[in-house]
């Protein structure tokens, strides 16, 4: 998934150049694109954007309050992506 985010160059929010988990709260639209991505190509699993969701990783950006909400918007992103799998 950073690959894929590296292509895009996102505008990540002050502070968080390089954070690419914190995308899922501010760019949502280029994270499930990407997961569509995915699904188009035929993958059969699709996985969260969640690489360094964790309190110590996001620690450095002054993000360690956020890290639940990361997951389950990751979580819900990911789940929204498969859906078409099965529409």
């Amino acid at each position: 998934m950073g690959t894929m985010i590296q292509r895009f160059a996102p505008s990540f929010p002050p502070g968080n150049q390089g954070n690419n988990d914190v995308l899922v709260l501010t760019q949502p639209d280029l994270i499930l694109s990407l997961h569509k991505e995915y699904v188009q190509a035929g993958a059969d699993i699709i996985t969260t954007n969640t690489f360094n969701a964790n309190a110590i990783s996001q620690q450095d950006y002054g993000m360690q309050e956020q890290v639940y909400r990361m997951n389950y918007q990751a979580a819900r992103l990911a789940r929204q992506s498969g859906a078409l799998l099965v529409a």
